[in-house]
């Protein structure tokens, strides 16, 4: 229904699995590797998830965010590990559609000591929820850059998106300084053509804002 798609081919030779790569490939090749995938619960999981989906995108449509979010907390209730597939997208209705930023930032930190705590990119979506979301009266910088963070010393300082990410909160935040040496490390890490050209274009801008701000200080 959408890209990026992974693909798992099992022991046999047979397609066991097809989905988003963050919808659960990880758990699927350590069930695989370990002899306990069942591929009739997964089939009746993509279903479900599939009916959810166009469901979802309907009331969205619509506009109908109270729907929406319902929808979502059914899905959780019914397939809890889901949550990593739907946390964030539940923080994303609650923070930039119905506004409730106290009750969307408390859920926030809930996913960040549970469900996402050891999963750098997730906590890196909530970050980018805050720094980048449309609509966001109360942006709580301080949360996305304790959520990047983590990413970052999960994966070590060795994913440039993670660091890129990370920039962009310093920047956020007016650490220009900090934000174009750690935007430096992820050009330096970065091996996709693309991905280092956007840095290095991001960087750029950087340096104009830090020499705008040196000049109005003089």
């Amino acid at each position: 229904t959408g890209i990026p798609s992974s693909f798992v081919v099992d022991k046999e030779g047979n397609l066991a699995w097809m989905g988003h790569p963050m919808g659960g490939l990880e758990e699927v090749v350590e069930k695989i590797l370990a002899g306990t995938f069942d591929p009739k619960a997964e089939a009746a999981k993509a279903a479900k998830m599939e009916a959810f989906g166009e469901q979802f995108q309907a009331a969205a449509r619509k506009g109908d965010w109270d729907a929406a979010i319902k929808l979502v907390d059914d899905m959780l209730a019914d397939t809890p590990e889901s949550v990593k597939e739907l946390g964030a997208v539940k923080f994303n209705i609650m923070l930039t559609q119905l506004k409730k930023y106290d009750d969307a930032y408390k859920y926030a930190d809930t996913l960040a000591a549970g469900a996402f705590k050891d999963e750098a990119m997730n906590l890196g979506h909530l970050a980018f929820i805050i720094l980048e979301e449309d609509g966001i009266e109360k942006r709580d910088l301080d949360r996305a850059m304790t959520y990047v963070t983590k990413a970052d010393t999960l994966t070590k300082h060795e994913n440039p998106q993670v660091l890129s990410l990370l920039a962009r909160a310093h920047q956020a935040k007016g650490n220009l300084n900090a934000a174009i040496d750690t935007l430096k490390g992820a050009i330096d890490k970065a091996s996709d053509r693309r991905l280092k050209l956007h840095l290095q274009n991001t960087l750029e801008q950087y340096k104009k804002e830090l020499a705008g701000q040196t000049q109005l200080a003089v």
